[in-house]
Order: structure tokens, then sequence, then C-alpha cells
């Protein structure tokens, strides 16, 4: 009896290859067609994967000043800071207290500690507000999402139905090397 190759990686995992075949393999997606949207957008909602710590300590005007920072259209934020002082926190808070506040707004939280982790950040965010063409099979969502924004940006800029229309995307990255 002939022996087929096999493979194994961690201790209960093995592959073993069965037959052989030297012709190109392809694959086809065939995905039910995107039904047409209505006119009227999903309500905002918010998208964070943490529940707010109900020990938070409050660190002074921080969410104040972050508060003041991000209350221009398009404006953006870093926190930074020595790992444990509480960055991802008082991210945490900061997101709620929006999504509370302003049932108006889009809350969506985006893991930016990997590439995979940003696409699949985005890809939540286009299921979310139900993006035509999301379901394409090539289509650059973060692109796509990146379009919706602005598009929103745009029309905040014009005073253009200013309800619903607000963003608030929070990146949170593990600098400490910590998920």
């Amino acid at each position: 009896m002939e022996q087929m190759p096999s493979n194994s990686f961690g201790p209960r995992n093995q592959v073993l290859q069965v037959g052989l075949s030297n012709a190109p393999v392809t694959a086809e997606f065939h995905l039910p067609p995107e039904q047409p949207q209505t006119p009227t957008p999903p309500p905002p909602c918010a998208n964070i994967p943490f529940s707010r710590d109900s020990d938070f300590v409050e660190r002074g005007e921080i969410l104040d000043q972050v508060d003041k920072r991000c209350s221009e259209p398009a404006a953006r934020v870093a926190l930074v800071g020595l790992c444990g002082v509480g960055k991802l926190q008082l991210a945490i808070e900061y997101a709620h207290r929006i999504a509370a506040k302003q049932a108006d707004t889009w809350v969506f939280w985006v893991h930016a500690g990997t590439e995979a982790r940003v696409l699949e950040g985005f890809w939540a965010i286009a299921d979310a507000v139900k993006l035509p063409g999301r379901n394409r099979p090539k289509e650059n969502i973060p692109q796509l999402v990146y379009h919706w924004n602005q598009v929103l940006v745009h029309a905040l800029e014009r005073h253009i139905a200013r309800s619903q229309l607000s963003t608030a995307v929070c990146l949170e990255e593990s600098v400490c090397g910590l998920d």
C-alpha cells in the first residue's frame, strides 16, 4: 500500500493528502442579487464590543477634551500613554457616552491591531449601514465605507439632514501587545 503524504501542526491536527491532481483549481461564488435599498437608511446604531466598566474612574477633564476635539466633522483624537494607564477604558467610556447621549450618531469600533481586524471592522460597518455593493466578491470594502463616510461629512458641511449623519469611529490598537 502506498504511503500518502501527510503533515501535522499541533498535537491533535494532521493533514492527509488524498489523491493527486495537477489540474488548476478554480472557484466561483454566486451570491444572491442584492435587494434594492429602501430610500430610508437604517437608523444609526452603536457597535461597541466592550461593556461599559461600572468601576470606571473619572480622569479629570480628559473625556471633556476628547469630546470637544471630536465635535468637529472628521476630527481625530489619539490617546497616547504608557501601558496600563487606561487609554482603552477611556475610549470605551467615551464611545458609550456618545452612543447614550446622541442617539442620532453612528458609533463603530474598529480593532486596529492587524490588517485582518481592520478589514473585519469595515465589513461590520458596511453590513450595519447596508451599503450597496458590500456583497460583491471583489468589492473594496474599506474604500466603500470611506466613500460612504465622505458623503456624510459632505452632507454635514452643507447642513443637510444633520440628524442621522454624524459618525464616530473608534479605532483600537493593542499598543501593549495584548488583545
